[in-house]
Order: C-alpha cells, then structure tokens, then sequence
C-alpha cells in the first residue's frame, strides 16, 4: 500500500481552490472580453512563470546579439573605407608611371 503523502495532497488541494477561484472570477461580475482575456492571460503567465522569465531572457539575449553584430560590421565596414581612401590619396599623388603605385595597390589587397 502506498504511503499517503500530505505534502502533495496539501498542493493538489491548494492549486484545485485556485482554479476554483479563477473561474469565479471570470464568471462572477460584469468584465467585458478583453478584461476576460487579460485575466486568462495573467492566470497563464502565473502558472508558467519560469518559462515566461526564461523566453523573455532568450528574446533579449538574440535581440542584443544582433544589435551588436549590425553594429560591428558597420565599425568594420567604415574602417575599410577610410582605408581605401587612405589608398586612394597615396596612389593620386604617385605618378602613373611610378613602379611603387602597382605595389601599394597590391599591398592593400
């Protein structure tokens, strides 16, 4: 025979009168559909509160991480810019018939 345990029964109990008072609450009093629905929606969050902290710890995670990848490809892609003008000044001030033009060119790539 199996032993009884109070400590699940207590908490079977508890979360019994709950879902008792949450479907007083929603047929009791005069709420219009969207106070139903806000109330359906704050009954779920309570109960999947971990998993509601965590997806929101996720979203920001991937939010921030794209943030910050947009943003170093534009740090690197203006730094290839200036360079390439930095290139460009060089090579305008060598005449064409300079050697050292076709090596600075090759030198950059």
């Amino acid at each position: 025979m199996a032993k009884f345990d109070r400590k699940k029964f207590r908490n079977s109990l508890q979360q019994n009168k709950q879902v008792q008072e949450f479907e007083q609450e929603l047929e009791g009093g005069e709420k219009t559909l969207l106070e139903k629905f806000l109330t359906k929606i704050s009954y779920k969050i309570q109960e999947n509160r971990i998993r509601v902290l965590f997806s929101l710890v996720f979203i920001f995670v991937i939010l921030s991480s794209l943030i910050a990848i947009g943003e170093y490809s534009k740090y690197k892609e203006k730094q290839a810019i200036l360079e390439s003008e930095k290139l460009e000044k060089k090579i305008e001030k060598l005449s064409e018939s300079d050697p050292s033009r076709l090596k600075e060119m090759e030198g950059f790539l």
